[in-house]
């Protein structure tokens, strides 16, 4: 396969995954950027990125020629297009194919997204682990449209609320329901590195 940014011939790099298996990448020798193919991309582990993502510091050193053209994919030669999700940084730079799926990430692009993808889901872990069904309880209590408060708007502070007015029987258990998805998500997300 051809890189999408200097068309050289890109190389297979091994990167270790989630659940103790490794996933074949595409990485250009060249420029030092990472193609994915579909889905790939969320399995990785952060040692991985690190491991195939470091920064060249000859590499670095060389001239090299601003590509003006629209980068395409290697597999399809469709053109590839801005790609955003909820779930990755607003500012990552990742690139995909309308037809295949595929991703592509210049150098850095992919240890920078595992690395932040990785610490929020760290402070999402430790806030989750630390919730009891007493104050999910208190939560519900406190967000019933019985009860008149405002919309929480920060989750760690809300618990820390004063005592909460009567509870709304249907509401709070859609609250808890909610949370506890939240919940399983979150630790869906940690377990599969996404």
């Amino acid at each position: 396969m051809k890189c999408p940014q200097c068309a050289t011939q890109m190389n297979e790099v091994s990167a270790p995954a989630s659940l103790g298996y490794s996933i074949l990448l595409d990485q250009c020798p060249r420029c030092g950027g990472i193609w994915c193919d579909r889905w790939e991309i969320y399995p990785v582990t952060v040692g991985g990125a690190d491991r195939i993502d470091g920064v060249d510091q000859d590499a670095l050193r060389e001239p090299r020629l601003v590509e003006t053209r629209q980068p395409e994919c290697p597999r399809c030669r469709a053109r590839l297009r801005k790609f955003a999700d909820r779930s990755l940084p607003p500012d990552a730079c990742i690139e995909r194919c309308p037809n295949c799926d595929g991703m592509w990430l210049k150098r850095g692009e992919l240890r920078r997204l595992k690395h932040r993808t990785g610490a929020a889901s760290v402070r999402a872990a430790a806030l989750h682990s630390s919730i009891t069904d007493a104050q999910l309880d208190r939560l519900a209590q406190r967000t019933s449209p019985a009860s008149g408060a405002a919309p929480v708007r920060n989750l760690a502070n809300a618990f820390d609320a004063a005592e909460p007015a009567p509870q709304d029987g249907a509401f709070g258990q859609e609250i808890r329901a909610s949370a506890a998805w939240l919940i399983a998500r979150t630790a869906l997300r940690l377990l599969l590195h996404v």
